[in-house]
């Protein structure tokens, strides 16, 4: 793993001093009929932002489908925001960061064993609840470099990223499990149920959805400024990768004939992953305003 964070540094340095090595050129004021200035300057600070989670949302609203989704994002997901620092009229330094977190509560009804006990033709009902919480954090670091004095202007650079996921599933049900009633009536959380001796109760990473990812690319891109120091722009990346999953495990319950006991079962195993190539082929989208 030393030799990989080795050559993604070396790989990143190499980028940065090619860049930062280019001739400076001397650039054209670009203002617009009421003198405005229209591209950023030395000093400017720019603060962007994903437009991916937009698009979805006006793809959903306009033909009624809740699965609409554009594969372009910043650092593997949306909810990125994107700041710049320029040193130079045509250079400047980046960096960006997403967080976000999510829960999505399952509710199913099942037989109330209790009720059923004391009245077998009863229809009370109990809720078990399935909880799946999952989080993703991220940041990049970059150099940028800019060709082109109007408003359409070109980009590339380098930039350095790190990033982080994890997910688990919490359990909740309305029938505990007792002496009188060691294999409860449990949700299958897909609209049955069963009698359980053993039920989950917490599973961390499930399915391998977790992980870190450490990457290294070269951008190049497009940015058209549509109004003074406003503007849009869409980037292809292309660099190396490395994943590691992170370890997956299963805590359950069961009557051990006194007393409700658990076990944590380990799932699947922490493995790496290395790509190397296109970064993002769905090319990622954004907006930038400059101050």
């Amino acid at each position: 793993m030393k030799k990989i964070y080795l050559s993604l540094f070396m790989v990143f340095t190499l980028f940065v001093s090619v860049f930062a090595q280019e001739e400076v050129r001397t650039t054209i004021s670009v203002v617009n009929k009421n003198g405005q200035t229209i591209l950023p300057e030395a000093g400017d600070i720019a603060i962007g932002a994903d437009v991916v989670p937009f698009m979805n949302y006006l793809g959903n609203m306009f033909n009624g489908d809740a699965g609409n989704t554009y594969g372009g994002s910043f650092l593997g997901g949306s909810n990125t925001i994107f700041i710049k620092y320029f040193i130079a009229d045509d250079a400047a330094v980046r960096i960006k960061f997403k967080t976000e977190k999510h829960s999505d509560f399952d509710d199913f009804f099942v037989r109330d064993d209790a009720a059923f006990l004391a009245d077998p033709l009863t229809n009370n009902k109990v809720v078990d609840r399935r909880i799946t919480s999952s989080s993703s954090y991220g940041i990049g670091l970059g150099y940028e470099k800019f060709r082109g004095n109007g408003r359409l202007r070109g980009i590339y650079g380098a930039e350095f990223g790190f990033d982080f996921t994890k997910q688990n599933r919490t359990y909740e049900y309305g029938n505990t499990m007792t002496s009188a009633n060691n294999a409860p009536t449990t949700s299958n959380f897909i609209g049955g149920s069963n009698q359980l001796s053993t039920r989950n109760i917490n599973q961390i990473n499930p399915f391998g959805n977790g992980g870190f990812d450490v990457g290294i690319n070269a951008f190049i891109g497009i940015e058209y400024f549509f109004m003074p120091k406003i503007s849009i722009g869409s980037e292809l990346s292309w660099g190396a990768n490395y994943h590691m999953s992170t370890q997956s495990s299963i805590e359950t319950e069961y009557w051990n004939g006194s007393a409700v006991s658990s076990l944590t079962t380990l799932g699947s195993p922490s493995e790496p992953d290395f790509t190397l190539g296109m970064a993002n082929p769905a090319v990622r989208l954004y907006v930038m305003f400059h101050f």
